[in-house]
């Protein structure tokens, strides 16, 4: 995504969310408004920056967007949450897939040790979080 984000021109502000939320840290850039959209990790993150920016007066999507990544919250469409989501299914049968070529390949002349690596595409689900930038 970050990626992407810049080949469009823009510089993503990457928060580093592995030990907490970011939102002590978030909400005021939002509130001055030099955050205008918040990307999530995961859908339930995107969830908890809701209700926060909620509770601060914040309104999604008006003064900043939201979105999620997984696609795997349960009413996700019923609560019209943007998210990218992954194809989860073909992402476990190429997991087995390779287990078993792994498997059958052990202590043969065709054995391989080397990391298994296979790009998968998702694709954007819209909702209601997100609108353009405010003016």
């Amino acid at each position: 995504m970050i990626r992407r984000i810049r080949a469009e021109g823009l510089e993503p502000f990457v928060v580093d969310v592995r030990y907490d939320t970011g939102q002590d840290y978030v909400l005021p850039l939002v509130e001055s408004g030099a955050v205008t959209a918040v990307m999530c990790p995961t859908d339930m993150r995107q969830l908890q920056y809701l209700r926060a920016l909620s509770s601060n007066g914040i309104d999604v999507p008006r003064q900043v967007s939201v979105t999620g990544c997984d696609g795997f919250l349960p009413g996700m469409d019923v609560l019209g949450l943007t998210t990218y989501t992954w194809p989860i299914g073909h992402f476990a049968d190429t997991v087995i897939d390779t287990m078993i070529d792994l498997i059958k390949r052990f202590r043969t002349p065709d054995d391989r040790r080397e990391v298994v690596s296979v790009k998968f595409e998702g694709e954007v689900v819209a909702g209601a979080t997100v609108a353009p930038p405010p003016l």
